[in-house]
């Protein structure tokens, strides 16, 4: 099952109190340059038409493609919770500072019609749009404008679908008893439910954002729901003054709608490309329900919240960063984005710098796509994306598992060929037959040569991030990295 790549990365994220960290007043945060002469465009068989584009300027918090290694190790002492604040209060100060500089070109581009469906965003210092392939020069006249993607041609969606935004009212006094329920063999297999018991971490305190394509609910995902506080659900108004309305348990960002279920699905009925946002969330958090024999989450007392939005993904980055996220699940593949995947690596950089650990599963290509590209965007994003692969229960990967290496060769970024994914099963031909959930399950027959093995692997992150993290929530990423 793809989605117990998060296993007890849910965990424990952290406590619901504020330290006395969290409490100091963010500060901002020294800046880059992106380097070179004139203005970078993303080359394109588009041809004519209007294009979808995405613009960087040519300031940012992470520079070049090397940055994010390098300031990680400038903020190796610095705790999660404190750098998350110092970061977006540095991200939204250089957006405002750039686009007070180009805020006259671009007015006149709008109000000439030359850019339609103009957006600012801060997640990545610059703004998106909808602009005619013969006209984007007039972007590279922009001061400040440094680099343009084109993320594909413009569409016409339809209007937001209204439907009915969800509302689930707050259970009181549900409280978790672990002896409650029956549990699936993954929750079994990686020793959650002894988590529980002995460390009492379950997710309590956490957030878990999910991105998907569809959400149908049931009483198994609705109690820990998330509740955006300062809105009222349903009422068809923006009682936080954030610019959305109903955003009470997540927000279908495509449709600037508070609606989650594009399609739903009757009960009794099985269809799973529907529930797959459903079962994502269930395995990640699901919390039981009266008069049901299972719980299928592995973290139980962990809430979450559903956002739709892959052709706005900044807004719904940046929304999540908001509301606190802890992790980001993106169980979904996109490949033949080419020079685009730049743009999505630099969100999740930036994401994973304000706090946020992006979680993929590795894909599903593994018998019919070649090395390097079984995996695709987000899971072959290096650092910022932990991605898994699929793990059976005797500890072998799914024969379906994308494998890696990867390779970067980018404008932006020039790694060239990387180790991915971040987890994986052990191989049958005793190479790298080490797992990390097999060491972390601890059963004898893996012994500690299966654990000096994972420490040799260090592009292998284990997925225990958030049983770290329920003890230690200022943890930053090197210790994560080094102890998960």
């Amino acid at each position: 099952m793809r989605n117990t790549h998060f296993v007890l990365v849910i965990l424990a994220a952290g406590w619901t109190h504020l330290s006395a960290d969290e409490t100091k007043e963010p500060k901002l945060l020294p800046s880059e340059k992106l380097a070179g002469d004139g203005v970078w465009v993303m080359p394109t068989s588009r041809g004519q038409g209007n294009l979808r584009v995405n613009v960087w300027f040519d300031e940012q918090f992470l520079g070049d493609g090397k940055a994010y290694a390098r300031r990680a190790e400038e903020f190796a002492g610095a705790k999660r919770r404190e750098l998350r604040a110092s970061v977006i209060k540095t991200l939204k100060s250089l957006s405002d500072k750039s686009y007070a500089a180009a805020k006259a070109d671009l007015d006149k581009l709008q109000a000439d019609r030359k850019i339609l469906n103009f957006e600012r965003h801060w997640i990545v210092n610059g703004f998106r749009g909808t602009i005619a392939a013969d006209q984007i020069d007039l972007l590279k006249k922009v001061p400040g404008v440094k680099k343009i993607f084109i993320a594909g041609r413009a569409f016409n969606r339809s209007p937001a679908n209204a439907g009915k935004a969800p509302h689930f009212p707050a259970l009181e006094g549900n409280k978790f008893d672990p002896s409650q329920y029956q549990y699936p063999w993954y929750v079994r297999y990686l020793q959650a439910d002894k988590v529980w018991q002995k460390f009492g971490a379950t997710g309590r305190g956490t957030l878990n954002v999910v991105h998907d394509f569809n959400f149908v609910f049931s009483d198994n995902v609705t109690a820990n729901l998330y509740r955006r506080k300062g809105e009222i659900p349903d009422n068809g108004k923006d009682d936080d003054g954030n610019g959305l309305i109903d955003d009470y348990h997540g927000y279908n960002f495509d449709l600037r709608s508070p609606n989650l279920t594009m399609r739903d699905v009757p009960r009794g009925m099985l269809q799973p490309q529907l529930m797959h946002g459903y079962t994502c969330a269930a395995v990640i958090c699901g919390s039981g329900a009266k008069g049901h024999e299972y719980q299928f989450g592995i973290a139980p007392e962990a809430s979450w919240t559903g956002v739709i939005g892959s052709q706005r993904l900044e807004a719904a980055i940046q929304w999540a960063v908001e509301q606190g996220a802890d992790t980001y699940s993106m169980s979904f593949s996109i490949p033949n984005l080419g020079e685009y995947r730049s743009h999505w690596r630099k969100i999740m950089e930036h994401g994973s710098f304000c706090g946020v650990y992006f979680v993929s599963g590795a894909g599903n290509f593994a018998q019919r796509v070649p090395i390097p590209l079984q995996m695709r965007v987000p899971e072959d994003i290096p650092n910022a994306v932990f991605a898994a692969a699929g793990v059976q229960r005797n500890f072998s990967r799914t024969p379906l598992s994308s494998k890696g290496p990867v390779k970067w060769e980018t404008e932006h970024y020039k790694d060239g060929t990387v180790q991915k994914p971040a987890v994986c099963a052990r191989r049958g031909d005793g190479r790298r037959r080490c797992v990390e959930l097999c060491c972390r399950h601890e059963r004898p027959r893996f012994g500690r040569r299966c654990c000096q093995q994972r420490r040799r692997v260090r592009s292998n992150p284990c997925p225990r991030i958030k049983i770290r993290d329920r003890c230690q929530p200022n943890a930053n990423r090197r210790v994560i990295e080094n102890h998960a």
